[in-house]
Protein backbone atom coordinates (compact mmCIF):
# COMPACT_ATOMS: atom_id res chain seq x y z
CA UNK A 1 0.00 0.00 0.00
CA UNK A 2 1.35 3.42 -1.00
CA UNK A 3 0.45 6.60 0.90
CA UNK A 4 1.18 9.79 -1.03
CA UNK A 5 1.31 13.50 -0.14
CA UNK A 6 -1.75 14.55 1.87
CA UNK A 7 -2.87 10.97 2.44
CA UNK A 8 -3.35 9.28 5.83
CA UNK A 9 -4.00 5.64 6.64
CA UNK A 10 -5.24 5.29 10.24
CA UNK A 11 -5.53 1.85 11.86
CA UNK A 12 -7.88 1.67 14.83
CA UNK A 13 -8.21 -1.99 15.82
CA UNK A 14 -5.90 -5.00 16.05
CA UNK A 15 -4.89 -5.45 12.42
CA UNK A 16 -2.58 -8.26 11.32
CA UNK A 17 -2.30 -6.84 7.79
CA UNK A 18 -1.86 -9.49 5.19
CA UNK A 19 -1.80 -12.90 6.78
CA UNK A 20 0.98 -12.43 9.33
CA UNK A 21 0.88 -13.22 12.99
CA UNK A 22 2.67 -12.57 16.24
CA UNK A 23 5.86 -14.13 14.90
CA UNK A 24 5.46 -14.00 11.09
CA UNK A 25 5.82 -10.69 9.27
CA UNK A 26 2.63 -9.63 7.46
CA UNK A 27 2.71 -9.75 3.68
CA UNK A 28 1.24 -6.25 3.31
CA UNK A 29 3.99 -3.60 3.06
CA UNK A 30 3.54 0.16 3.38
CA UNK A 31 5.30 2.87 1.37
CA UNK A 32 4.83 6.31 2.90
CA UNK A 33 5.97 9.11 0.63
CA UNK A 34 6.70 12.73 1.52
CA UNK A 35 3.63 14.35 3.05
CA UNK A 36 1.94 11.01 3.76
CA UNK A 37 1.14 9.55 7.17
CA UNK A 38 0.67 6.01 8.46
CA UNK A 39 -0.75 5.96 11.95
CA UNK A 40 -2.23 3.71 14.58
CA UNK A 41 -5.13 5.80 15.83
CA UNK A 42 -5.15 7.04 19.40
CA UNK A 43 -8.14 5.01 20.51
CA UNK A 44 -9.95 1.86 19.49
CA UNK A 45 -13.42 1.89 18.00
CA UNK A 46 -16.13 0.67 20.31
CA UNK A 47 -16.03 -0.37 23.95
CA UNK A 48 -12.65 -0.53 25.64
CA UNK A 49 -12.00 -4.09 26.81
CA UNK A 50 -11.40 -4.90 30.46
CA UNK A 51 -7.69 -4.85 31.26
CA UNK A 52 -6.90 -2.60 28.31
CA UNK A 53 -4.56 -0.15 30.05
CA UNK A 54 -3.56 1.49 26.77
CA UNK A 55 -7.15 2.39 25.81
CA UNK A 56 -6.43 1.38 22.20
CA UNK A 57 -5.23 -1.66 20.28
CA UNK A 58 -2.10 -3.22 18.78
CA UNK A 59 -1.28 -3.49 15.07
CA UNK A 60 1.26 -5.89 13.55
CA UNK A 61 3.39 -4.54 10.69
CA UNK A 62 5.70 -6.05 8.12
CA UNK A 63 7.99 -3.94 5.93
CA UNK A 64 7.61 -0.15 6.03
CA UNK A 65 9.33 2.27 3.62
CA UNK A 66 9.44 5.95 4.56
CA UNK A 67 10.34 8.32 1.73
CA UNK A 68 10.02 11.52 3.72
CA UNK A 69 6.82 10.21 5.29
CA UNK A 70 5.61 9.91 8.88
CA UNK A 71 4.72 6.87 10.97
CA UNK A 72 2.76 7.83 14.10
CA UNK A 73 1.92 5.56 17.01
CA UNK A 74 -1.21 5.97 19.11
CA UNK A 75 -2.54 4.15 22.16
CA UNK A 76 -1.81 0.43 22.11
CA UNK A 77 -3.67 -2.26 24.00
CA UNK A 78 -1.29 -2.79 26.94
CA UNK A 79 2.39 -2.87 27.84
CA UNK A 80 2.49 -6.40 26.38
CA UNK A 81 0.70 -5.37 23.16
CA UNK A 82 1.79 -1.86 22.32
CA UNK A 83 0.71 0.36 19.46
CA UNK A 84 2.95 -1.10 16.74
CA UNK A 85 4.44 -4.58 16.63
CA UNK A 86 7.16 -4.38 14.00
CA UNK A 87 8.14 -7.69 12.43
CA UNK A 88 9.57 -6.36 9.18
CA UNK A 89 12.27 -3.90 8.12
CA UNK A 90 12.08 -0.11 8.08
CA UNK A 91 13.69 1.42 4.97
CA UNK A 92 14.25 5.16 4.58
CA UNK A 93 14.72 7.03 1.30
CA UNK A 94 13.46 10.12 -0.47
CA UNK A 95 14.87 13.65 -0.45
CA UNK A 96 13.76 14.85 3.00
CA UNK A 97 13.90 13.34 6.47
CA UNK A 98 11.32 10.86 7.75
CA UNK A 99 9.75 10.60 11.20
CA UNK A 100 8.50 7.94 13.59
CA UNK A 101 6.63 9.72 16.37
CA UNK A 102 3.65 9.38 18.70
CA UNK A 103 0.51 11.37 19.45
CA UNK A 104 -0.79 9.03 22.14
CA UNK A 105 -2.62 10.41 25.13
CA UNK A 106 -1.75 7.31 27.14
CA UNK A 107 1.96 6.47 27.13
CA UNK A 108 1.56 3.03 28.72
CA UNK A 109 1.38 1.36 25.31
CA UNK A 110 2.43 3.85 22.62
CA UNK A 111 5.71 2.12 21.75
CA UNK A 112 7.10 0.36 18.69
CA UNK A 113 7.79 -3.27 19.63
CA UNK A 114 11.00 -4.57 18.00
CA UNK A 115 11.56 -8.07 16.65
CA UNK A 116 13.67 -10.63 18.49
CA UNK A 117 14.75 -13.06 15.76
CA UNK A 118 17.66 -11.18 14.22
CA UNK A 119 16.27 -7.88 15.53
CA UNK A 120 14.59 -5.09 13.58
CA UNK A 121 16.69 -3.50 10.84
CA UNK A 122 16.43 0.21 10.08
CA UNK A 123 18.00 0.63 6.63
CA UNK A 124 18.42 4.40 6.47
CA UNK A 125 19.62 6.00 3.26
CA UNK A 126 21.10 9.46 2.83
CA UNK A 127 18.27 11.85 1.89
CA UNK A 128 20.15 15.13 1.87
CA UNK A 129 18.17 16.36 4.88
CA UNK A 130 19.82 19.09 6.95
CA UNK A 131 19.19 17.05 10.08
CA UNK A 132 18.69 13.33 10.57
CA UNK A 133 17.39 11.20 7.73
CA UNK A 134 15.15 9.38 10.22
CA UNK A 135 14.07 10.84 13.56
CA UNK A 136 12.48 8.41 16.02
CA UNK A 137 10.80 9.97 19.06
CA UNK A 138 8.29 7.16 19.69
CA UNK A 139 9.69 4.70 22.27
CA UNK A 140 11.26 1.49 20.97
CA UNK A 141 10.43 -1.39 23.30
CA UNK A 142 10.78 -5.17 23.64
CA UNK A 143 8.92 -7.72 21.56
CA UNK A 144 5.36 -8.69 22.36
CA UNK A 145 6.60 -12.29 22.68
CA UNK A 146 8.41 -11.29 25.85
CA UNK A 147 11.85 -11.52 24.25
CA UNK A 148 14.49 -8.83 24.13
CA UNK A 149 13.99 -6.56 21.13
CA UNK A 150 17.11 -5.73 19.13
CA UNK A 151 17.97 -2.87 16.75
CA UNK A 152 20.25 -3.00 13.70
CA UNK A 153 21.18 0.34 12.11
CA UNK A 154 22.08 -0.17 8.44
CA UNK A 155 22.43 2.20 5.48
CA UNK A 156 24.69 5.25 5.09
CA UNK A 157 22.18 7.76 6.48
CA UNK A 158 21.68 9.14 9.99
CA UNK A 159 19.06 7.83 12.42
CA UNK A 160 18.29 9.90 15.55
CA UNK A 161 16.77 8.34 18.66
CA UNK A 162 15.35 11.17 20.77
CA UNK A 163 13.00 9.24 23.05
CA UNK A 164 13.31 7.05 26.13
CA UNK A 165 13.77 3.59 24.61
CA UNK A 166 13.48 0.51 26.81
CA UNK A 167 14.30 -2.45 24.54
CA UNK A 168 16.87 -4.75 26.17
CA UNK A 169 18.51 -6.53 23.22
CA UNK A 170 21.62 -5.54 21.28
CA UNK A 171 22.04 -2.30 19.36
CA UNK A 172 24.28 -2.91 16.33
CA UNK A 173 25.51 -0.16 14.00
CA UNK A 174 26.70 -1.71 10.74
CA UNK A 175 26.71 1.44 8.58
CA UNK A 176 25.96 5.15 8.75
CA UNK A 177 25.26 7.02 11.98
CA UNK A 178 23.08 6.24 14.96
CA UNK A 179 22.72 9.43 16.98
CA UNK A 180 21.25 9.24 20.48
CA UNK A 181 19.86 12.31 22.23
CA UNK A 182 17.47 10.27 24.36
CA UNK A 183 18.26 6.96 26.03
CA UNK A 184 19.07 3.38 25.04
CA UNK A 185 20.52 2.62 28.48
CA UNK A 186 18.48 -0.60 28.74
CA UNK A 187 20.00 -2.07 25.58
CA UNK A 188 22.30 -4.95 26.54
CA UNK A 189 25.20 -3.46 24.53
CA UNK A 190 25.96 -1.10 21.64
CA UNK A 191 28.19 -2.61 18.95
CA UNK A 192 29.80 -0.14 16.52
CA UNK A 193 31.11 -2.09 13.53
CA UNK A 194 33.38 -0.94 10.70
CA UNK A 195 31.59 1.75 8.69
CA UNK A 196 29.27 2.65 11.56
CA UNK A 197 29.23 5.72 13.82
CA UNK A 198 27.70 6.25 17.26
CA UNK A 199 26.96 9.93 17.93
CA UNK A 200 24.95 12.14 20.24
CA UNK A 201 24.66 13.47 23.77
CA UNK A 202 22.25 10.92 25.19
CA UNK A 203 22.59 7.85 27.38
CA UNK A 204 23.70 4.45 26.06
CA UNK A 205 24.81 1.17 27.61
CA UNK A 206 28.11 -0.71 27.25
CA UNK A 207 29.85 0.23 23.99
CA UNK A 208 32.09 -2.03 21.92
CA UNK A 209 33.92 0.02 19.30
CA UNK A 210 35.31 -2.26 16.61
CA UNK A 211 38.12 -1.39 14.18
CA UNK A 212 36.81 0.87 11.43
CA UNK A 213 33.91 2.12 13.52
CA UNK A 214 33.77 5.57 15.10
CA UNK A 215 32.29 7.46 18.03
CA UNK A 216 31.41 11.13 17.54
CA UNK A 217 30.14 12.32 20.94
CA UNK A 218 27.97 15.35 21.50
CA UNK A 219 25.57 17.21 19.25
CA UNK A 220 27.42 20.52 19.38
CA UNK A 221 26.86 20.71 23.11
CA UNK A 222 26.75 17.82 25.51
CA UNK A 223 28.26 14.60 26.79
CA UNK A 224 27.64 11.08 25.53
CA UNK A 225 27.05 8.95 28.62
CA UNK A 226 27.69 5.19 28.67
CA UNK A 227 28.27 2.43 31.18
CA UNK A 228 31.61 1.36 29.62
CA UNK A 229 33.68 1.40 26.44
CA UNK A 230 35.81 -1.40 24.96
CA UNK A 231 37.91 -0.11 22.05
CA UNK A 232 39.33 -2.35 19.30
CA UNK A 233 41.77 -0.68 16.89
CA UNK A 234 43.33 -1.53 13.53
CA UNK A 235 46.32 0.76 14.32
CA UNK A 236 45.53 3.14 11.44
CA UNK A 237 42.03 4.65 11.45
CA UNK A 238 40.55 7.19 13.83
CA UNK A 239 38.21 5.60 16.35
CA UNK A 240 36.84 8.69 18.12
CA UNK A 241 36.37 12.25 16.89
CA UNK A 242 36.08 14.99 19.51
CA UNK A 243 34.74 18.48 18.88
CA UNK A 244 36.92 20.63 21.14
CA UNK A 245 34.61 23.61 20.59
CA UNK A 246 31.97 21.80 22.65
CA UNK A 247 31.83 23.42 26.12
CA UNK A 248 31.56 19.95 27.67
CA UNK A 249 35.19 19.33 26.67
CA UNK A 250 36.23 21.84 29.33
CA UNK A 251 34.11 20.22 32.04
CA UNK A 252 35.18 17.50 34.42
CA UNK A 253 32.85 14.90 32.90
CA UNK A 254 34.32 15.27 29.41
CA UNK A 255 32.77 14.50 26.06
CA UNK A 256 32.34 10.79 26.86
CA UNK A 257 31.39 9.96 30.45
CA UNK A 258 31.71 6.29 31.44
CA UNK A 259 30.30 4.94 34.68
CA UNK A 260 32.68 1.99 34.60
CA UNK A 261 35.76 0.93 32.61
CA UNK A 262 37.56 2.20 29.54
CA UNK A 263 38.99 -1.06 28.24
CA UNK A 264 41.74 -1.67 25.71
CA UNK A 265 40.77 -4.25 23.12
CA UNK A 266 42.79 -5.44 20.13
CA UNK A 267 45.40 -3.15 18.59
CA UNK A 268 48.50 -1.23 19.71
CA UNK A 269 47.72 2.36 18.66
CA UNK A 270 44.43 4.17 19.18
CA UNK A 271 43.89 7.20 16.98
CA UNK A 272 41.78 10.20 18.00
CA UNK A 273 40.62 12.94 15.62
CA UNK A 274 39.72 16.52 16.52
CA UNK A 275 37.74 19.50 15.27
CA UNK A 276 37.74 23.00 16.77
CA UNK A 277 39.65 23.92 19.89
CA UNK A 278 41.92 26.66 21.18
CA UNK A 279 45.68 26.34 21.59
CA UNK A 280 46.71 26.24 25.22
CA UNK A 281 43.51 24.68 26.55
CA UNK A 282 43.37 21.32 28.29
CA UNK A 283 40.30 19.24 27.46
CA UNK A 284 38.74 16.29 29.25
CA UNK A 285 37.97 13.77 26.52
CA UNK A 286 36.77 10.73 28.48
CA UNK A 287 35.96 10.23 32.15
CA UNK A 288 35.81 6.68 33.51
CA UNK A 289 35.87 4.50 36.60
CA UNK A 290 38.99 2.59 35.57
CA UNK A 291 41.16 2.00 32.50
CA UNK A 292 43.42 -0.72 31.09
CA UNK A 293 45.12 1.65 28.61
CA UNK A 294 48.65 2.98 28.61
CA UNK A 295 48.97 6.73 27.98
CA UNK A 296 51.38 6.22 25.07
CA UNK A 297 48.80 4.19 23.13
CA UNK A 298 46.78 7.29 22.20
CA UNK A 299 47.75 9.05 18.96
CA UNK A 300 46.56 12.16 17.10
CA UNK A 301 44.99 11.29 13.74
CA UNK A 302 44.96 14.76 12.10
CA UNK A 303 48.41 16.17 11.33
CA UNK A 304 46.99 19.70 11.67
CA UNK A 305 46.82 19.17 15.44
CA UNK A 306 49.61 18.83 17.99
CA UNK A 307 49.34 18.21 21.70
CA UNK A 308 49.76 15.74 24.51
CA UNK A 309 47.55 13.15 26.17
CA UNK A 310 47.48 12.59 29.92
CA UNK A 311 45.83 9.41 31.21
CA UNK A 312 44.85 9.92 34.81
CA UNK A 313 43.16 7.59 37.25
CA UNK A 314 39.68 8.68 36.14
CA UNK A 315 40.04 10.66 32.90
CA UNK A 316 41.84 11.02 29.58
CA UNK A 317 42.84 14.65 29.02
CA UNK A 318 44.37 16.40 26.02
CA UNK A 319 46.34 19.66 25.92
CA UNK A 320 46.28 21.38 22.53
CA UNK A 321 49.69 22.93 21.79
CA UNK A 322 49.39 23.77 18.08
CA UNK A 323 46.71 23.82 15.41
CA UNK A 324 47.45 24.50 11.74
CA UNK A 325 44.97 25.66 9.13
CA UNK A 326 43.84 22.78 6.90
CA UNK A 327 45.44 22.61 3.46
CA UNK A 328 42.90 23.76 0.80
CA UNK A 329 41.52 21.19 -1.59
CA UNK A 330 43.06 21.23 -5.14
CA UNK A 331 39.85 22.68 -6.61
CA UNK A 332 39.93 25.50 -4.05
CA UNK A 333 43.59 26.24 -4.86
CA UNK A 334 42.78 26.41 -8.59
CA UNK A 335 39.95 28.87 -7.96
CA UNK A 336 42.21 31.04 -5.81
CA UNK A 337 44.91 31.09 -8.51
CA UNK A 338 42.37 31.94 -11.22
CA UNK A 339 40.99 34.81 -9.13
CA UNK A 340 44.52 36.10 -8.53
CA UNK A 341 45.39 36.03 -12.24
CA UNK A 342 42.16 37.87 -13.10
CA UNK A 343 42.92 40.58 -10.54
CA UNK A 344 46.46 40.95 -11.91
CA UNK A 345 45.15 41.27 -15.47
CA UNK A 346 42.75 44.04 -14.40
CA UNK A 347 45.55 45.95 -12.72
CA UNK A 348 47.70 45.72 -15.84
CA UNK A 349 44.87 47.14 -17.94
CA UNK A 350 44.62 50.17 -15.65
CA UNK A 351 48.36 50.81 -16.12
CA UNK A 352 48.02 51.44 -19.88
Amino acid sequence: MTINNGGTVALTVGNVLGGGGETNAPALAFIVNQGGTLETATSAIGTVASGNTGQGDANIFGNITLNGGTFTTGNGYSAAYQSAILLGTVAVGGTVGSTINTDATNTVANGVMLGTTGGTTFNVGSTGASGADLTVSAPLVNSNSGGAGALIKAGIGTMLLSGNNTYTGLTTITAGTLSVSGSIADSSAVIVDSGGTLAGNGVVSAITLNAGGEINPGLGNGTLKASSLAWNSNDSLSGIEFNLSDPSALSGSGLIALTNALTKGTGRMFYIDFTGGQVGNTYTLISFGSSSFNQNMFKIYDSNYAGSFVLGSNSLDFTLTAMASPVPEPATVSMMLAAGMLLLARRKKRMY
